[in-house]
């Protein structure tokens, strides 16, 4: 028998959310499991380097259709608790579980990885949509039939991130003022793009909550046993962090120790 958890990896960047990949765990009876990875390349090719640099573990210049994985790969390794953690039964209650699924629990978990802004949501099987406002959320591949986009908000900026939002999900868009699907998502990328992060820069929308600072895991372990062993500063470890404030220092010290188990 097989049981199979399906995500999808994300990341967000100024209010709008990109599906990168379909991510699937297999199980077998016989206690082996494999990892299957599906990028969504109409999206991934969209975007420059400065948004995403790639999913951890698999070289993304081989571009192919799928990966597969024996084992737990890199990128669930590094952001998911491990079987001999001390505390998983802990985490895992959290999560509402009773035995580790490592993807299951990636899914469920409000807890953030700091190495990078990836992160995972359930999958979800396309649909067809004729109502659209400033809070659905799309799913890869839904496909979206309006009268008109400006049934969609009374507001331009609004509509134009809706818009980036349709883009980014992977969906079609049908409308009396336009159409949006494989063969132009890329021109309504870069115009909506533009326009959405001008808007977020200048300050003219604000986002829903502020994006939490990347920090590199690894550098972030060396600069804390630096701090803690007294060898830098609080000041220094924050400028090499580059992190701005002593607050954030903080934060991101308490999930790493939490997360990783350190004193």
């Amino acid at each position: 028998m097989e049981r199979i958890t399906e995500g999808v990896i994300c990341l967000e960047q100024d209010d709008v959310v990109y599906h990168l990949c379909k991510i699937e765990y297999h199980y077998f009876d016989d206690d082996k499991e494999k990892y299957v990875f599906i990028p969504y390349w109409n999206i991934i090719d969209l975007l420059p380097n400065d948004i995403f640099q790639g999913i951890p573990g698999l070289d993304m210049e081989l571009h192919k259709d799928v990966y597969e994985r024996d084992g737990v790969p890199v990128f669930i390794s590094e952001r998911t608790p491990s079987v001999n953690r001390e505390d998983l039964w802990q985490l895992l209650e959290q999560c509402g579980m009773t035995y580790l699924n490592r993807l299951e629990w990636l899914i469920r978990t409000t807890m953030r990885y700091f190495g990078d802004n990836l992160y995972v949501i359930r999958y979800e099987e396309s649909r067809r949509i004729d109502k659209v406002n400033d809070l659905t959320k799309f799913n890869y591949s839904d496909k979206i039939a309006l009268n008109t986009i400006f049934s969609m908000s009374g507001k331009q900026q609004t509509i134009i991130k809706i818009l980036l939002r349709i883009v980014a999900s992977g969906s079609c868009l049908t409308a009396d003022e336009l159409r949006i699907d494989d063969k132009n998502r890329r021109d309504y990328f870069n115009l909506l793009y533009a326009l959405n992060h001008k808007a977020f820069a200048d300050g003219s929308i604000q986002k829903r909550g502020r994006a939490k600072i990347a920090v590199s895991v690894p550098k972030l372990d060396e600069i804390y046993n630096q701090y803690c062993a007294g060898k830098i500063t609080r000041a220094q470890a924050m400028q090499a962090l580059n992190i701005p404030s002593a607050s954030t220092f903080y934060r991101r010290i308490a999930e790493y120790k939490k997360t990783y188990n350190r004193q």
